[in-house]
């Protein structure tokens, strides 16, 4: 993975990436994924739910760029940092979010909160921020540059080409359109690299008789077309 990748990530600023997480949740199997970052948002930038053989589990994110520190000499631009991250966390956990693309807008309790970076996260940003929650609202995740560049490599690898995530995927997309049209096409090659239409190098199954008694469904057929 390159430096050159990872320079580019963590210049992103935060509604690009937005952006890049909207794009790439779906693709990891999230559902409704939708941005609430706003005056409204109540600590989640972006919500959405995965569904499993136990039922739905809701989710937020709270969405930051750079590094998050938690070094004891930090400053206190630092300290705001991490204490605007313990409150969005419990904000998220206290309030209810509406799911407006249903047609009743029930309110769901959020059961997982990640906190989500461009780039490294420490692990004293993590225990400071984790100690200072409510015990019940711990069930907390972190996920850092280095997650996101892995991801971006897997589902969005067009993406530091073109540098926009909507369009990457919508690139993405046009490929996977084109190369299964070129699969049906090279049905159609004889030897050689001859063109050869489907209909001459299609086979007629062949079909038998097998002895036995007639299904229902083959009677009736048959009744019907007797009268």
């Amino acid at each position: 993975m390159s430096n050159n990748k990872k320079a580019k990530l963590r210049d992103l600023n935060e509604k690009q990436f937005h952006d890049v997480l909207v794009e790439l949740l779906p693709k990891m199997g999230a559902k409704k994924v939708r941005l609430t970052h706003g005056r409204d948002e109540h600590g989640k930038d972006i919500v959405f739910y995965k569904e499993d053989e136990f039922g739905k589990r809701h989710y937020a994110i709270v969405a930051k760029v750079g590094d998050i520190s938690g070094a004891s000499s930090g400053s206190k631009n630092l300290n705001n940092i991490l204490r605007t991250i313990k409150e969005q966390i419990e904000n998220a956990f206290d309030v209810p979010y509406r799911d407006i693309t249903a047609d009743d807008a029930k309110k769901f309790r959020i059961n997982e909160v990640i906190v989500w970076s461009t780039g490294k996260i420490s692990g004293n940003a993590q225990e400071k921020i984790i100690e200072g929650l409510k015990t019940w609202y711990r069930n907390v995740n972190f996920r850092d540059g280095d997650y996101t560049l892995d991801l971006l490599e897997k589902h969005l690898p067009s993406y530091f080409d073109i540098g926009d995530a909507y369009i990457a995927d919508y690139f993405e997309k046009a490929e996977a359109k084109y190369d299964s049209m070129e699969d049906l096409y090279s049905l159609g090659l004889g030897f050689l690299g001859t063109s050869r239409t489907l209909p001459t190098i299609f086979v007629d199954p062949k079909l038998e008789i097998i002895s036995g008694n007639k299904s229902k469904q083959a009677n009736l057929l048959q009744r019907k077309t007797i009268t």
